[in-house]
């Protein structure tokens, strides 16, 4: 296995972005980041082999949940829809854009805690099924369907 420095370096912008995410606070994902590095180090061994990027995202969930349960709650923003790339768009572009992601962002926000978390980890985080599970602690199959059911109701939501 790796040092935990060069899980850092390769892992810390992932994790970062995915506790961010989930808090909506910087500072917060921050504390959280170092909490999720100092209990892998602490866990190294106790790692059994496998997706060592899987193994981190399950222990920034669990203190994530470890967090949450002091009394904080997922809240998801249009800015992780945003793309930061330097593009020029026009105007009404960026408006017109910018509401339709406030509106699905507003959406997420309404779905349960499994079914937003299983959208964010597949498709704003970009893990596959079976990380996704891994991350949650549930079966893939279950995990596909809380995303195909996310999927479904933010469909149905935004076509209202």
């Amino acid at each position: 296995m790796n040092s935990i420095e060069d899980l850092f370096k390769l892992y810390a912008n992932d994790v970062y972005r995915f506790l961010l995410t989930m808090t909506k606070d910087e500072h917060a994902a921050e504390d959280l980041l170092q909490d999720t590095f100092y209990k892998a180090f602490i866990n190294m061994d106790a790692y059994t082999g496998g997706n060592i990027k899987a193994w981190l995202f399950t222990i920034a969930r669990n203190t994530f949940i470890d967090d949450f349960r002091k009394n904080k709650r997922i809240v998801v923003s249009s800015d992780i829809f945003k793309d930061d790339n330097g593009m020029q768009f026009a105007l009404e572009d960026i408006v017109v854009t910018n509401d339709i992601v406030d509106h699905i962002a507003e959406i997420i926000n309404k779905l349960p805690l499994n079914q937003r978390k299983a959208i964010i980890l597949k498709d704003f985080r970009g893990l596959t099924y079976e990380e996704g599970a891994e991350i949650m602690e549930i079966k893939s199959s279950n995990f596909k369907t809380l995303v195909h059911r996310a999927r479904k109701t933010i469909r149905l939501e935004y076509k209202e």
